[in-house]
């Protein structure tokens, strides 16, 4: 469990889609063997609390990868039954589409680097 420190909801559009009408904003703090951990999120959403008070908190469930809790979230944003089947795949795309580039600008660097040499030669 974590514990939301602050919390902001506010109206974008009265006319938006299912999940689209709020931008909601989370702070958020959660401790692991004894060390905490911050994180603040924002998302689109219906959700409407009320705001915080000065010092006042609430408990959420916050999933968070046990070999590296620095990576976290709270638990209704990475609930994959809650999700749209655009934002799976998407969180499947994105990291694999980033190696791609990656390997990309490195093979594009070394043959620039290749034919710097190759024109100093000459």
């Amino acid at each position: 469990m974590g514990t939301i420190d602050s919390y902001d909801s506010r109206l974008d559009n009265t006319n938006a889609g299912e999940n689209r009408s709020r931008t909601i904003s989370k702070g958020y703090y959660f401790n692991v063997n004894g060390k905490e951990y911050k994180g603040y999120v924002m998302y689109n959403s219906d959700e409407s609390w009320a705001d915080l008070d000065k010092g006042e908190t609430r408990a959420e469930s916050i999933t968070y990868l046990p070999i590296c809790p620095y990576i976290n979230k709270p638990s209704m944003l990475v609930d994959l039954n809650k999700m749209s089947e655009f934002a799976i795949i998407y969180h499947i795309i994105v990291p694999v589409g980033y190696i791609l580039l990656s390997i990309l600008i490195i093979k594009i660097m070394k043959k620039r680097k290749k034919k710097i040499k190759i024109d100093q030669l000459q």
